[in-house]
């Protein structure tokens, strides 16, 4: 046999409370979570399928006042040498003007003016030159950075000249992706290279270039130079 129905009517639970209640306080605050805590786990995370991204920032570059100069001349057995240290060459060091200038005025420094004039001995000629400037590099935006760089600049002269002008922009380079963490500055780098010539070792120009380029992360920069003829 079959069924039919007779009668049916749906019941209907309402439950209320005041405004001002604890219930009420806790059905605004589950909501306020369901809409809000998406957006902060997709900002904390940069991005849920986020592969790369680029940006652009201005570092802030100083100089360090940290030089070396190495000026080979005709004489391979007597270079000329300049630095922040004591060298037997200080006489022919004779004149050293740095500055730098914020051209666009935004409270960052764009170039920076580097001048030394040597005192060549009697009878002497520049072959090469080797000057290497340390700078303080800093990125503090989305992948804050500090560490202290180098500008490597070489030329070598096939005629004698009596000077060389150097133009240079400064980049940064890298092998592995920073570590770009919220309010953690990246410090592995912050140490100076110069120290080592404290040692006075051999080939301590040399041992400063390369464990500077080994580096996961290093400043370069990309040049032009012109030399005056005598």
């Amino acid at each position: 046999m079959s069924l039919y129905k007779l009668f049916s009517y749906n019941v209907e639970i309402q439950y209320k409370c005041y405004f001002l209640s604890k219930a009420m306080f806790f059905t605004l605050l589950l909501t306020a979570l369901n809409v809000i805590l998406p957006f902060v786990l997709a900002y904390g995370s940069r991005g849920f399928w986020l592969k790369s991204h680029t940006y652009f920032e201005q570092p802030v570059v100083h100089f360090t006042y940290d030089y070396l100069l190495v000026a080979e001349t005709d004489d391979p057995s007597q270079p000329i040498v300049c630095g922040n240290d004591n060298y037997d060459h200080e006489e022919n060091c004779a004149e050293i003007l740095v500055e730098e200038y914020d051209s666009n005025r935004d409270g960052n420094y764009d170039i920076l003016e580097f001048k030394l004039k040597l005192n060549l001995p009697p009878g002497r000629t520049i072959a090469s030159v080797l000057l290497i400037l340390g700078l303080d590099f800093q990125l503090k935006m989305v992948c804050p950075l500090h560490m202290q760089g180098l500008a490597v600049i070489s030329k070598e002269f096939s005629l004698p000249s009596s000077g060389l002008i150097y133009y240079g922009d400064l980049r940064l380079y890298q092998t592995i992706h920073l570590p770009c963490m919220v309010n953690n500055i990246d410090t592995k780098y912050n140490h100076s290279l110069f120290n080592q010539l404290k040692d006075r070792q051999e080939n301590a120009v040399d041992a400063i270039i390369r464990d500077y380029f080994i580096r996961e992360a290093w400043d370069e920069d990309a040049n032009s130079s012109r030399q005056n003829d005598t």
